[in-house]
Order: structure tokens, then sequence, then C-alpha cells
């Protein structure tokens, strides 16, 4: 893996894999999303997506029960990222999802589909609290 995320809350602890490799798809794994950057760069943007059903690979199955101020953390390159959720917002189920963050901060964005709905995304955006070295 390429780096791992963990969510203490919902006990999720799951790796995540490079933008490029052929499983890096939310059909295997929670998914780095096109156009993300990393927890190391400046002003960063790292997006993941994954299931919220009852599969085998629905990792954000529990990712309802976030709420403001509830932590997520990415290990990554030798450091822990831990992040703190500043917004939650749904949009529409199109393909293409509109994130609205603080791009003067470095954030994790996770997106799932909303719970018992079939035309909705939630959007979680989380703001990078600490950073450390792990």
């Amino acid at each position: 893996y390429k780096g791992i995320l963990e969510i203490p809350k919902i006990n999720v602890k799951r790796g995540f894999l490079d933008v490029k490799s052929k499983y890096n798809n939310v059909d295997y794994n929670v998914t780095v999303i096109n156009g993300s950057t990393m927890p190391d760069e400046d002003n960063n943007n790292l997006i993941l997506a994954s299931h919220s059903g009852y599969c085998s690979v629905c990792y954000f199955h529990d990712l309802y029960k976030i709420e403001l101020n509830d932590i997520a953390i990415i290990y990554y390159k030798g450091y822990k990222y831990t992040y703190k959720v500043v917004n939650i917002y749904e949009v529409l189920k199109t393909g293409q999802v509109s994130i609205y963050r603080n791009y003067n901060k470095n954030t994790l964005t996770l997106i799932t589909c909303t719970r018992n709905s079939d035309t909705k995304q939630t959007v979680y955006i989380l703001e990078l609290d600490k950073k450390e070295k792990n």
C-alpha cells in the first residue's frame, strides 16, 4: 500500500494504493481519486472514495456516523497526519463531485454514497490538525 487510512470512530483501518494501480478501484479498495495530491504536498487534498453498502469492499459502510470534529488519520511516508472533520454535505450522484474546501489548508476528502439514497453522495471535508513522525 502507498498509505493507510484510519478512522477510529468507525473502526476502519485500510490501505490505499497508487492512483495508477489497476486495483485502485472501489470494487477492490478504498480508492484514491484522480487529481488527488498526497499529504506531504503543500495545500494538498487527498480524495478517497469507497462503497458504503453491505459488501466485502464496503469500507465506508459506517461513514454516516462521522460528525464534525471527528478525526481520520493518514499514515504516509513515515508520518501520521491527523485530520478533523470540518464540513459534511450531500451532492447528487452524477459521476462528478464538487469539493468545497479551503485551498490554503491541507485537506482529506472522503466520498461515499449517501445512506438510504440511490441518487446522492456524501462528502466529508477534513482539515489537517497535526502531523507527527510515525
